[in-house]
């Protein structure tokens, strides 16, 4: 009742937002954009929901992927919904989808669409709750593959994709809702069959539930293995020396210590996904075998791929070591002046009194010194360069050929005078 004794409607309380999501409430707020994967289905929905009124930075991004005859009209209906909270809602659209791995297909190109979108400091928020993440770890079960759970965070293009109701129930997340009338689009493709995914969801969980002892919480205890999992990739996170963002990163490990189940786990946290235990070993194999690297592990669409080498490791005791390596790409060709100072993707290479043209080494090279023409490669092993960065080592060269291969060797016998300074 007001003070003037005429009755006024009272505007509800917010509905308490589940404890994950009011965690992160402040750094949403303080990012630049956030940006809901919004499908229109009932988990974004809800999150959509639950996010209007709290955020003046919202907005949605809806990949409509052409699957469905009435993609496009759930496509306009996911733009009006949006626009009755006062939401901006992007659509993008996927083409040409294939005949065979729709899923795949579907993933990456609406990670691709995202990757593109996001700019400096802006979040993605998924609807991944923590019904999503028990069946990812029996799906991963089932598929013989490590058992790794949702990441709640990684980067993404500029910015970064958030999953903060991992641990919240999809019950918790549809009965928090502020609008619990609004309708939301049922796709026909989550109850297809076809789909991996959809058979355990319907099929393989609740066969376990009802096969499962009476109070026994087997999906919590599903959940804790992923967890753990994920507990034992953060650790293992330890292994990784960054070298240089441009150029990816560099594991050093014992190889006798390294099983396939830490050997995909590592992989994961280079980005380097969807291997199985089978293939691990097999790769893991290779390299015990005495296989000189690189072996390719994961050919990547822009950049250099991923690449494993086996060496003597005078950081561990010389016993042998498994490096993981991405290697920087060449420097693009461009004439340097005398004494000028170069900053390259991993290190910082000092010219001295001469100038010229900067890029890698290629096989055939090799560096003229009086009457002999020396291999750069050898020229590198004998100064001790692992032979994993020799391939990125900097080489000055003119119109006659290579003049310096950096702080090892001149041509004709002259003293080198470049420093080079590696990021590590």
């Amino acid at each position: 009742m007001d003070p003037t004794g005429q009755g006024t409607a009272t505007k509800p309380e917010p509905v308490a937002l589940p404890a994950a999501l009011d965690a992160v409430l402040p750094a949403l707020r303080a990012a630049p954009r956030v940006w809901l994967a919004y499908s229109g289905g009932h988990d974004s929905d809800a999150l959509l929901d639950l996010l209007a009124r709290r955020l003046t930075n919202l907005a949605a991004t809806h990949v409509d992927h052409g699957l469905h005859p009435d993609s496009r009209a759930w496509a306009a209906r996911c733009v009006r919904r949006c626009e009755a909270l006062g939401v901006a809602c992007r659509v993008a659209r996927l083409a040409d989808p294939p005949t065979a791995g729709i899923e795949a297909w579907a993933r990456s190109g609406r990670y691709r669409i995202w990757r593109e979108l996001l700019r400096d400091g802006e979040l993605l928020l998924t609807a991944h709750h923590l019904d999503d993440q028990i069946e990812t770890v029996a799906l991963r079960l089932l598929q013989g593959r490590h058992p790794l759970p949702i990441p709640h965070s990684r980067p993404l293009g500029a910015g970064r994709v958030l999953r903060p109701l991992l641990g919240v129930a999809r019950e918790t997340l549809l009965g928090a809702r502020e609008d619990p009338a609004a309708a939301a689009i049922s796709d026909p493709a989550n109850d297809e069959p076809r789909f991996l995914r959809n058979r355990v969801r319907h099929r393989l969980l609740p066969a376990l539930t009802a096969q499962a002892p009476a109070g026994a919480d087997w999906p919590a205890a599903l959940a804790r293995l992923g967890g753990l999992v994920s507990r034992l990739q953060r650790a293992l996170q330890l292994a990784v020396v960054p070298d240089n963002a441009a150029c990816g990163a560099l594991v050093r490990l014992s190889l006798d210590a390294v099983g396939p189940g830490a050997f995909i786990a590592i992989l994961a946290n280079l980005g380097c996904h969807g291997w199985t235990l089978a293939r691990a070993r097999e790769t893991l194999g290779q390299l015990q075998r005495g296989a000189r690297g690189p072996i390719e592990l994961q050919t990547a669409t822009t950049g250099p791929p991923l690449e494993a080498w086996v060496e003597a490791c005078v950081e561990a005791g010389g016993a042998t070591a498994l490096l993981l390596w991405r290697p920087p790409a060449p420097p693009r060709r461009s004439t340097v002046a005398a004494g000028a100072s170069v900053d390259l993707p991993h290190g910082r290479l000092l010219l001295g009194a001469r100038g010229g043209t900067l890029r890698y080494p290629r096989p055939s090279d090799r560096l003229v010194h009086g009457d002999r023409r020396v291999r750069v490669v050898e020229l590198l092993r004998a100064a001790g360069v692992a032979r994993y960065r020799r391939a990125s080592w900097p080489l000055l060269i003119d119109t006659r050929g290579i003049v310096e291969v950096a702080g090892i060797a001149a041509r004709d016998g002259a003293r080198p005078q470049c420093r080079w300074q590696p990021s590590r």
